[in-house]
């Protein structure tokens, strides 16, 4: 889990859900597979395995967000990646389309961003992270679910989750809503 999710829950007097380590259960529930995913990582590679999991993460999504309707959802990076999987988009826009969901990123600068996330693992797994980062923090589908985005280098977890529930406040606020 993150850091910054349980702050942002704490403010929010809401409980937090780590989506990366609740999914299991949800994957199961549709028939994975772990042997299978480890054959296709050992055989493929890491994003072969992403491709894998996208069924089963939109299906979690989905699930997820109906089973934790006020909670914080810490979501990693490939439940809400979905370039090239429209019809998988289109069903994470529409679960996640009533939820204020912000997008955090090391940089507004790409390369900068997955070179500062690449840091932060061990070395013997930093290629695996740059691969995937690649698709990550260019993703068109993350800022296509975003509502907002919120950098983080140089700032501390607290600053952060500031900015978070700032924003969430700014879209909830009776007074931000328009009559129609």
């Amino acid at each position: 889990m993150s850091t910054v999710a349980p702050l942002v829950a704490e403010r929010l007097g809401r409980a937090v859900v780590d989506v990366d380590e609740a999914r299991w259960l949800y994957y199961a529930e549709e028939g994975y597979d772990n042997d299978v995913a480890m054959t296709i990582l050992a055989r493929d590679g890491a994003l072969a395995l992403c491709e894998h999991w996208k069924p089963f993460e939109i299906k979690a999504v989905e699930r997820l967000v109906a089973d934790n309707v006020d909670a914080v959802l810490d979501f990693g990076a490939g439940h809400a990646h979905y370039d090239g999987h429209d019809e998988f988009l289109q069903r994470a826009v529409q679960v996640l389309t009533p939820h204020h969901v912000v997008l955090l990123l090391p940089s507004s600068d790409v390369q900068q961003s997955q070179q500062m996330l690449v840091e932060r693992e061990p070395p013997e797994h930093r290629e695996m992270t740059r691969l995937l980062n690649e698709q990550f923090v260019s993703s068109v589908s993350f800022r296509h679910l975003a509502d907002a985005t919120v950098f983080t280098a140089g700032r501390t977890p607290e600053a952060v989750a500031s900015s978070i529930v700032d924003s969430w406040i700014a879209v909830t606020s009776p007074s931000t809503r328009t009559s129609g």
